[in-house]
């Protein structure tokens, strides 16, 4: 009817499924899905994926770190190290900056982790925070926190679920509901996949792979074809050693078949 407000919601899901290298570091790969609805009035639903988008803890540091795409640098999404009243790496764009308002220590899938209120709100308190383990409640890579009643256009985000394996964690106490939108040619890409790192390496590295290739073959030889290492893979990391400074190749076959190949420098 004429005068009618209209209002935006949208229901996101993040992936990480698979990993890869980007600058001799191990990333993993997020899948981002939005299914949208615009009431104008009437009802426009429409529905966009996107990635791989890159990120990674780095455990020495404490710290997650973001990559929006390849040839981008670093950006530092969060710090478990802060301490209250410090200013949080990921700020909203249009809100006020972020601080550490409280910290508190709660169970996470059965382990202890430290949890970062950051909204000085009282009626949202709850709904504002980070989680050591998961991330942002209003966002995984952004920062839009629930407040109170605001006009304008103004976005906010709220946590819905998040699940690691058969665990999940849900402040609204109910299943997640996932949309099955990742195409089908990214999960067999993902399933098979298979790196090393790091590379180059100093003479010792280890080799990834995904779930699906366990009990497949992987040799390594050198740049005159001699094979330096072979071996059946039995889990999903296994521990290599490189004879001495030099180009190496490694390749992973399975059922005779090629499945993953790439060449390996030795300092």
């Amino acid at each position: 009817s004429p005068g009618q407000i209209p209002w935006y919601g949208a229901l996101e899901q993040y992936i990480i499924r698979g990993d890869t290298l980007l600058g001799s570091v191990f990333y993993h790969k997020i899948y981002s899905t939005i299914n949208s609805s615009n009431h104008v009035p009437g009802s426009t639903i429409f529905q966009s994926r996107s990635g791989p988008t890159f990120i990674r803890f780095d455990s020495f540091e404490n710290k997650v770190y973001y990559r929006p795409n390849v040839d981008s640098t670093d950006r530092l999404l969060y710090d478990f190290n802060l301490q209250v009243g410090d200013t949080l790496p990921i700020q909203p764009i249009i809100y006020q900056p972020g601080l550490v308002d409280s910290i508190e220590n709660v169970s996470l899938f059965g382990i202890s982790v430290k949890k970062f209120y950051t909204s000085e709100f009282l009626d949202h308190y709850e709904k504002n925070y980070i989680l050591a383990g998961m991330g942002g409640s209003n966002g995984l890579t952004y920062n839009q926190p629930v407040l109170s009643v605001v006009s304008g256009g103004i976005l906010m985000t709220r946590l819905v679920c998040f699940q690691s394996g058969d665990s999940i964690y849900s402040p609204t106490n109910s299943d997640c509901p996932f949309l099955e939108t990742i195409s089908t040619k990214n999960v067999v890409r993902e399933e098979i996949s298979a790196m090393v790192s790091p590379n180059p390496t100093q003479g010792v590295f280890t080799l990834f792979v995904s779930e699906k290739l366990r009990n497949a073959n992987f040799t390594v030889t050198d740049c005159l074809g001699r094979k330096v290492q072979s071996g059946v893979l039995t889990g999903q990391t296994t521990i290599g050693q490189l004879p001495a400074s030099g180009v190496y190749f490694w390749c992973v076959e399975k059922n005779g078949r090629l499945i993953k190949a790439g060449k390996l420098i030795c300092e």
